[in-house]
C-alpha cells in the first residue's frame, strides 16, 4: 500500500516538473518570438514631427507626445524601440468600454489617459499628474491630441492621506514622493486619495485604475480601498520589490503587502513580462520571473485578455 502511494507521489512530482518545464519554454518561446517582432517593427512605428517651435512624436496609434530629451524615460524608450508599454496600454483598453470610467494614477506625460481617450468617444477619464513640469506637457499633449473633452486632469499626488507631501524634481519622468533632505530637491504638492476623491465628486463607478508612482504604489491602494471594495476596478500597478538595488531609495517596502491587500478583497492578478506577454500569477510562484518589478493586471470577476497567448495555469 505504502509503495503504491509513493509511486503516486513521485509520478506527481514528475508531472509537475514536465508542466513547469513546458510553461518556462513557452515562456522563453515567447518573449523571444516578441523581442524579435519588437525590434523589427520599431522602425516603422512611429516617426518624429517638427511643428516650427517643438519635436512630436506620432506613434503608429495615431498617439503624438512630445518629444523631451533623450533623458526622459518615455522619450527614451519610444525612440529606442518605437512603443512605450503597449501591451500594457492594449489590455488597459480591452478591459474599458463606451461610458467607462478610468482613473489614470501618476499619468506623466499623458500617453495611457490619451491612448484610452483616442479609442472611445464616450469615455471619462481623471488623470493625476502632480509634477508642475510633467502636468504642463501632459496637458500640451492632451491639446495636441484634441482629447481635452474627455480628460480631467488634477495636479495632485494620490497617497493615503488628504494634505501636503514632498515630491522629488530632479528626474526627467521619474519623481517620486520622499522625505525631503538635502540629498533631492523637492517640492511640497497637495495629496488626496482616490476614496476621497470619488466621495467630494461623487463618482458613481470606477471601471479600471493603472497606478505607477514610483514604489508608493501601495500607500495609494491604502487611500482606495472603500472604492476598490464597492467599484471592483480592473488595476494596472507597477510593484517593484524591495529588494531591487537599482530603485533601492523608491522601492515598494510594501511590495508584498500590495499583493496581500488585493488579494484579500478577492482580487487575482496577471503578470506582464519584459515584452508585454501575460502570464497567471500561479507562474510567479513556479519562478518564471527573474527581475523584480513588473507590470501586475489584477481583477476580481473576469477580465478580457483577447490577445492572449501563453496559457494560464
Amino acid at each position: 500500500m505504502y509503495q503504491n502511494k509513493l509511486t503516486k507521489w513521485l509520478d506527481f512530482c514528475r508531472i509537475s516538473e514536465l508542466r513547469n518545464l513546458i510553461r518556462y519554454q513557452l515562456y522563453k518561446f515567447h518573449s523571444v518570438s516578441n523581442w524579435l517582432n519588437q525590434h523589427i517593427a520599431r522602425y516603422h512605428t512611429y516617426s518624429l514631427l517638427f511643428d516650427g517651435a517643438d519635436t512630436w512624436v506620432v506613434l503608429r496609434t495615431n498617439v503624438i507626445l512630445k518629444y523631451i530629451n533623450e533623458f526622459n524615460s518615455v522619450s527614451k524608450i519610444i525612440t529606442d524601440t518605437g512603443q512605450f508599454e503597449n501591451g500594457e496600454i492594449e489590455r488597459v483598453i480591452e478591459n474599458l468600454n463606451e461610458g467607462s470610467i478610468f482613473f489614470d494614477i501618476g499619468a506623466n506625460v499623458g500617453i495611457y489617459s490619451i491612448s484610452v481617450a483616442k479609442k472611445f468617444s464616450d469615455i471619462h477619464i481623471f488623470a493625476f499628474e502632480p509634477v508642475p513640469n510633467t502636468a504642463q506637457i501632459f496637458k500640451e499633449n492632451v491639446i495636441k491630441n484634441n482629447v481635452s473633452s474627455k480628460i480631467l486632469l488634477i495636479e495632485e499626488a494620490v497617497t493615503n492621506t488628504d494634505g501636503f507631501v514632498n515630491i522629488t524634481m530632479d528626474f526627467h519622468s521619474s519623481n517620486y514622493i520622499t522625505i525631503c533632505d538635502s540629498k533631492y530637491n523637492c517640492k511640497l504638492v497637495r495629496s488626496t486619495t482616490i476614496d476621497t476623491f470619488v466621495k467630494a465628486n461623487k463618482i458613481p463607478k470606477i471601471d479600471l485604475i493603472k497606478i505607477d508612482v514610483e514604489g508608493k504604489e501601495n500607500y495609494v491602494l491604502k487611500g482606495a480601498i472603500k472604492s476598490i471594495d464597492t467599484f471592483k476596478p480592473v488595476i494596472l500597478v507597477e510593484l517593484t520589490e524591495q529588494d531591487n538595488q537599482k530603485f533601492a531609495d523608491r522601492a515598494n517596502h510594501d511590495y508584498n503587502e500590495s499583493i496581500q491587500l488585493l488579494l484579500n478583497l478577492g482580487y487575482k492578478y496577471y503578470i506582464f513580462d519584459d515584452h508585454s506577454n501575460v502570464f497567471h500569477m500561479d507562474c510567479k510562484n513556479d519562478g518564471c520571473f527573474e527581475r523584480s518589478y513588473h507590470n501586475y493586471l489584477f481583477y476580481f470577476d473576469k477580465i478580457n485578455l483577447k490577445n492572449d497567448k501563453i496559457p494560464k495555469n
